[in-house]
């Protein structure tokens, strides 16, 4: 069964509004807080007679999470009765057949349930805005890029993400350089002194995040961070209606290796920071020793778009809290053509009318 929160006042469907952070009736229009609709709609009871799937057992590391298997499964619609079809994975959607946001609860029980969430602060009408500021309003793209049926397919979608704490120790050697030249009555002098240069200490990061479904493109969700932890509040359905959701299909585990590399990124930049007296700096030995220190499952929210053009398909993203947009452009072919040509007639026509000026008149 698909679940629904209703208006308290009329029993209608309420959706969370990003640009007011309200919970809003779409029928008749009465605005709730998150939190007086909490006193209105116990989060147990959007969770009922959920048959919860396989639980971790306590003595695992929380971070330490079985995979998800794709698979079709149905849901129902509380509110008309029709029968859907979703991925394993779609844990909040909309009934196609009466519109109604659909939150399907049993994929938000046992280890699936988050942690936190961060609610969408970029509303429809806002992200719209800002992807025309990003494709220039569709200068260089094809026309249907920029149309109102392409653009009306912009989905807001809570990621699933593992966010990640690491901690370990800084050991890295490596060498600065300095460069002195010096202007003589003959000849420039130029002297290279090198220095041995060591960086250790004691470090730790909170709040690494990294998301947890297979099919989202990892650079696109690295370009479109960071996210502000201090609006991170509980996980509750009161802030899904109105938007996609996902539960995650790649466990923790398997994210290990990418936040520790990070740690060593964050280590070398650490490195290049503090040698900056130098005019260059390198490393030469890295014996830097991190560890994941504790990790976290939780929903951040994205505003998805995607575009197939000439065969391939483009991405387009927007961080739905902060605003922070990324993606790849389409550029139109016809647009090229015809913009090449237009310069090279201009550059023509002025060549033309110098060469007349010089010889006195134009010519054929």
């Amino acid at each position: 069964m698909a679940d629904t929160i209703k208006c308290p006042r009329c029993a209608a469907n309420v959706y969370f509004d990003a640009a007011s952070q309200m919970v809003t009736c779409g029928f008749c229009g009465k605005e709730f807080t998150p939190a007086e609709i909490l006193h209105e709609v116990d989060d147990d009871k959007i969770f009922e007679n959920v048959e919860q799937e396989e639980t971790e057992a306590p003595s695992e590391p929380k971070f330490k999470r079985n995979a998800v298997e794709w698979e079709k499964k149905q849901f129902v619609c509380n509110s008309c009765g029709a029968t859907m079809v979703t991925d394993a994975n779609t844990s909040t959607t909309y009934c196609v057949f009466c519109g109604s946001p659909a939150i399907i609860g049993e994929r938000f029980v046992g280890k699936f349930e988050p942690e936190f969430m961060i609610p969408f602060k970029i509303d429809r009408t806002k992200a719209t805005s800002l992807f025309f500021k990003w494709c220039n309003g569709g200068l260089m793209t094809p026309l249907n890029f920029v149309s109102p049926k392409n653009v009306a397919r912009m989905k807001g979608l809570y990621v699933p993400f593992w966010i990640f704490g690491v901690k370990g120790d800084i050991d890295i050697r490596g060498t600065g350089k300095t460069v002195d030249t010096r202007s003589g009555a003959y000849e420039d002098t130029r002297t290279v002194y090198l220095y041995d240069v060591t960086r250790r200490m004691s470090v730790s990061w909170k709040g690494m995040p990294f998301d947890g479904v297979s099919r989202i493109d990892n650079d696109l969700m690295d370009a479109i961070l960071p996210y502000n932890y201090d609006e991170m509040v509980e996980f509750s359905p009161i802030y899904l209606p109105g938007f996609f959701s996902e539960k995650y299909d790649v466990e923790s585990d398997k994210l290990e290796k990418r936040a520790l590399n990070q740690a060593r990124k964050y280590a070398t930049q650490i490195f290049l920071d503090t040698t900056k007296e130098y005019d260059e700096s390198s490393i030469s030995n890295d014996l830097s020793e991190f560890k994941t220190d504790d990790c976290f499952y939780a929903l951040l929210p994205v505003w998805f778009l995607s575009y197939k053009y000439l065969g391939k398909t483009y991405e387009f993203a927007i961080n739905g809290q902060t605003g922070e947009v990324a993606g790849e452009m389409p550029q139109s072919v016809v647009k090229k053509v015809l913009i090449s040509s237009g310069v090279m007639a201009a550059v023509a026509i002025a060549v033309k009318i110098v060469v007349s000026l010089i010889l006195g008149g134009f010519f054929g």
